[in-house]
């Protein structure tokens, strides 16, 4: 057949059938991805100098006071002896 035989033919299918050769399916093209939100670093708030230099000046007056934990039989040794000297 020729080139000219087949387009008429198409174009007769097409009146009478409605038959349209299938056309190619466009495929989508994906949009370009930022970076990933969980490996980048997070930007750093800026603190105000004022702020900054007045809690400089309170912690530098005062150091901070480290407790220590005492057991309980410790403790009740303590209280015992305490008793004992207020008694005498």
């Amino acid at each position: 057949m020729s080139k000219i035989d087949k387009d008429t033919l198409n174009n007769l299918k097409e009146k009478k059938i409605g038959v349209t050769e299938p056309e190619e399916e466009k495929t989508k093209k994906r949009k370009k991805g930022g970076p990933n939100p969980l490996s980048c670093k997070k930007k750093k708030k800026k603190k105000k100098k004022k702020l900054a230099v007045q809690k400089e000046t309170v912690t530098t007056n005062k150091k901070k006071r480290k407790r220590l934990k005492v057991p309980k039989h410790v403790k009740e040794h303590w209280a015992s002896v305490v008793k004992d000297q207020l008694k005498t």
